[in-house]
């Protein structure tokens, strides 16, 4: 697989799925100091960055977690099955690697996997005299897409408070993604295309701020039942484990 196209690729703006370039901006070629080619570190240190050995020349004890190359296969399907959740009626091989920036080979060999253990199911149709094959999610790929949601929440979380999008990934205020705004805005041919680009804009940030506030929501709803348990905590009089998950268990 070649990282470097991996990570080269442009993100749509207007588009709702952001792909490897929007979790990973500074991984690409024409960022001007880019760290290191290959899956991105979760926690730790790159293997080819390592740390200043210490006094004796012995490398100091590390807690690094990089991202196992299972684990980046189970990212990849992850990215690829949230585009087809938004594709009911289907999308070819040929856009989710033109539009998405998926390299062909790794996509094929994904796509291959996810229909092999029916979370992918295929169907051909024939447009303009040629034949297209439509990837769509079945209901056993929903279910898988869930369970790596729940799996790998917490690493977004964590992701995300690091490198707020909000901050990291303004394009108005992030030197880098500034210079790809204006890069796409010199390839527009009319007042219309930049109208309709700025309005893709908007509508995703203005998606972005609904799911902000439904998050906010499910957190206070959280927060108060985290609050029940406090109260009836404090009010038992001795310590008493089964009581305690009886407490929770009722909430």
């Amino acid at each position: 697989m070649n990282n470097k196209n991996l990570f080269d690729k442009k993100y749509e703006i207007g588009d709702r799925f952001m792909h490897y370039n929007y979790f990973f901006p500074h991984l690409r070629s024409d960022h001007p100091n880019p760290p290191h080619r290959g899956p991105p570190p979760f926690f730790g240190h790159h293997p080819s960055h390592r740390p200043p050995y210490s006094f004796g020349g012995y490398p100091p004890p590390r807690a690094s977690m990089p991202i196992s190359r299972e684990s980046f296969k189970e990212l990849k399907h992850f990215f690829i099955l949230m585009i087809l959740v938004d594709k009911p009626e289907g999308i070819t091989g040929y856009q989710l690697q033109e539009k998405y920036g998926f390299p062909r080979g790794s996509m094929l060999r994904s796509l291959e996997k996810l229909e092999a253990k029916k979370y992918v199911s295929t169907r051909v149709s024939t447009i303009k005299g040629r034949e297209h094959k439509f990837y769509t999610i079945t209901e056993e790929g929903k279910s898988y897409l869930e369970n790596i949601k729940e799996k790998w929440t917490h690493h977004f979380a964590l992701m995300s408070d690091m490198a707020p999008p909000e901050k990291y990934g303004n394009p108005f205020r992030r030197d880098h993604l500034r210079r790809d705004l204006m890069r796409k805005i010199e390839k527009f041919k009319s007042k219309e295309d930049v109208i309709d680009f700025f309005r893709g804009m908007r509508s995703y940030f203005k998606d972005t701020l609904s799911r902000l506030e439904r998050r906010k929501e499910r957190i206070q709803s959280t927060r108060s039942l985290i609050d029940e348990i406090v109260n009836k905590l404090e009010k038992m009089e001795s310590f008493d484990i089964e009581e305690i998950k009886k407490i929770v268990k009722g909430i």
